[in-house]
């Protein structure tokens, strides 16, 4: 068929929307959506919250803190690696990176001072 006789020819629709078949498709995954998102909003309110170390008050932070430092101290002064213990837990993380912040601002202002 030339290209004239196409343009000229007759349109039948060869698609036929279903208005209402789509309605109800569009509404159940609405609906599963929110269900799942209901579930999992109920599983998390279930389940009891972890306090992640930032979220600690500072009284928490500055105990921990002390412990991991003398701990650390300690398996130092032992001649063992304290890696493991400071790896152990993620409080024990962030208590450590607390502590190397706090001494590399102290000699970064002790350093300062000395000039």
């Amino acid at each position: 068929m030339s290209e004239l006789k196409k343009l000229n020819q007759v349109l039948f629709p060869s698609f036929k929307p279903d208005k209402k078949g789509w309605d109800n498709k569009e509404s159940e995954t609405i609906s599963e959506i929110k269900s799942s998102y209901e579930r999992e909003l109920n599983i998390q309110e279930t389940e009891p919250k972890e306090v992640l170390p930032h979220q600690k008050s500072i009284e928490d932070l500055v105990y921990d803190m002390r412990i991991v430092f003398f701990k650390v101290l300690e398996i130092s002064l032992n001649k063992q690696n304290p890696i493991s213990y400071i790896l152990s837990e993620s409080k024990n993380q962030f208590s450590f990176c607390l502590i190397i912040i706090i001494i590399g601002i102290l000699m970064l202002l002790i350093s300062n001072l000395l000039k």
